[in-house]
């Protein structure tokens, strides 16, 4: 039995390199290479720098072609096994189709463990090194520099940050512009040249003095002096209302692909003790439930390709990779039609993002036992 395992085992396993191969190559050449050529012609950006911003694109596009891989090399392997009598060999001494779908289900195993380690720990860092080297080649930015940061309660805008840079591991930003928003509506423009985060107190801290525009008369923080028309702004007020933390405000700017499910998982925790909008805190929920969801297609994948593997067994390679492409963007399309509800809260953002894998779950499972008889 070990040997037939051995022999199944690396049968899948070269339909799956072949799968990646040519799956990979369709990803980027939809996605990554448009950008390749716009960076190269357009930008005249170094040959050099653009492969390498082209490379570093691999782990995030191997997360999504490894489940398609693992569909289409049982497909494959399966089909010619049934066209070469190798399935009627092995039933005939005994095998049920069940046994004989173990080695496939153990490769998928591990493609999910190995795709959950490429996404969550390899694939952010190759993400932001490329966002990094992208920012640099361009002269647009600087690498730390953060996106404005909007802070919102009960659906409503609390404030807004804007710096010329965040520097999370010493706690601090530089040329700061805060707005401060008052029943939904700006009500002060403060300017600070740099704050710093104490984390003991957890709160920020303005230094180098303030620079204020009040917007609208009676705004909370000011004040007037006596026997004078002019208005004394308490920075000091703000500083303390400011929740968003460096790490809360450096997460909010990178996509869900730069974070490890650890760090999406800390920024939930932020969002919500800050009173974030209930659809910015369903869509980080989302991303966490999707980082494990995807990878775990692997495992799905495997159950519904293996019996219709043995049931195509007259059909040509031609037809494995066609029933896998029409597999493929139905389950995709439909994990994308729930991510809208999960998104919106009209589903559970956990059950939009398993939904797909449990509906395919549940058809594999029903699909080896109808083989199996």
């Amino acid at each position: 039995m070990k040997i037939l395992d051995r022999y199944i085992f690396f049968s899948v396993a070269g339909s799956f390199l072949f799968g990646v191969a040519m799956f990979l190559a369709l990803l980027l050449a939809l996605d990554a290479l448009p950008d390749l050529i716009e960076l190269i012609t357009r930008y005249h950006v170094p040959i050099v720098t653009a492969l390498a911003i082209f490379f570093l694109q691999l782990p995030k596009t191997l997360a999504y072609a490894f489940p398609m891989s693992v569909l289409l090399g049982i497909l494959l392997s399966f089909n010619r096994m049934s066209s070469e009598s190798e399935m009627v060999a092995m039933r005939a001494g005994g095998m049920s189709f069940l046994r004989i779908v173990v080695p496939t289900l153990v490769f998928a195993v591990l493609v999910t463990v190995l795709t959950f380690l490429i996404s969550d720990q390899f694939a952010p860092w190759a993400n932001d090194r490329a966002f990094a080297m992208r920012q640099q080649a361009l002269n647009q930015v600087q690498v730390d520099k953060p996106m404005p940061f909007y802070h919102m309660e009960n659906g409503r805008m609390q404030y807004t940050i804007f710096a010329s840079s965040l520097d999370v591991h010493d706690r601090e930003m530089r040329n700061v512009a805060l707005t401060w928003y008052e029943d939904g509506k700006p009500a002060i423009l403060l300017w600070v040249p740099m704050a710093f985060w104490n984390e003991a107190q957890g709160r920020w801290i303005f230094k180098g003095g303030a620079t204020a525009h009040v917007v609208k008369d009676g705004a909370p923080g000011i004040s007037f002096s006596p026997h004078s028309t002019e208005s004394v702004i308490d920075s000091n007020f703000y500083a303390m209302r400011l929740k968003a933390s460096p790490f809360e405000i450096q997460s909010s700017q990178r996509k869900p692909e730069e974070l490890t499910a650890d760090q999406i998982r800390q920024y939930i925790v932020l969002l919500k003790r800050g009173s974030a909008d209930d659809r910015v805190v369903n869509k980080a929920e989302l991303d966490l439930a999707r980082r494990f969801a995807v990878p775990f297609a692997s495992l799905v994948m495997a159950l519904i390709a293996a019996p219709l593997g043995l049931r195509s067994h007259r059909t040509s390679n031609a037809v494995g990779m066609g029933i896998s492409l029409i597999l493929i963007f139905t389950y995709y399309f439909l994990a994308h039609y729930l991510d809208m509800f999960g998104e919106s809260g009209q589903m559970p953002p956990l059950l939009a993002a398993w939904l797909p894998n449990i509906i395919a779950g549940v058809a594999g499972v029903g699909l080896l036992w109808r083989a199996n008889r």
